[in-house]
C-alpha cells in the first residue's frame, strides 16, 4: 500500500509525544518533578530494552531512537517506577494504561481524495 498524502493536510510536527523524524523517531515528554527518564521498549511481552531521555529545560525530555519502527511498544520509567504511558501517545492499543505504540501517519493510505464535501444547506 502506496502512502499518499491527502491535497488539504498541512505538515505538522508535534513537540510532544513520538514522531518520525531523521531516519528514526523522536521521544518528547514533560515532567517537571522527574530527576530522570527511560524509554523501555516491550518485546515479545517484556520491557526488554531501554534508552534514556535527555533533560531539557523546563521540566521537558528527550531522545531520538534511529532503530524503531513503528507498530513498537514503549513506555516511560520515571524515577525508577513504571513504566507508564506516553501522555501524548497517538494510539493506546491495550487501553489508557497499558504500553503507548509507535505510530507513523505518513504511511496512512488517505481514500477520501474524491470526496466533494457537503453543501452548507445540509450542515
Amino acid at each position: 500500500m502506496e502512502s499518499t498524502t491527502h491535497p488539504s493536510v498541512k505538515t505538522w510536527t508535534p513537540s510532544l509525544g513520538c514522531w518520525r523524524a531523521n531516519g528514526g523517531f523522536s521521544f518528547r515528554v514533560w515532567a517537571p518533578a522527574a530527576r530522570d527518564i527511560q524509554l523501555t521498549f516491550r518485546e515479545a511481552d517484556a520491557w526488554a530494552r531501554t534508552e534514556t531521555l535527555h533533560a531539557e529545560s523546563d521540566g521537558f525530555f528527550s531522545a531520538h531512537v534511529s532503530d524503531v519502527s513503528a507498530g513498537a511498544l514503549y513506555g516511560y520509567r520515571v524515577n525508577g517506577q513504571g513504566p507508564f504511558p506516553d501522555p501524548a501517545s497517538r494510539f493506546q492499543p491495550e487501553g489508557v494504561h497499558g504500553p503507548s505504540q509507535v505510530v507513523d501517519p505518513s504511511k496512512y493510505a488517505w481514500s477520501d481524495g474524491t470526496w466533494g464535501g457537503i453543501e452548507a444547506k445540509d450542515v
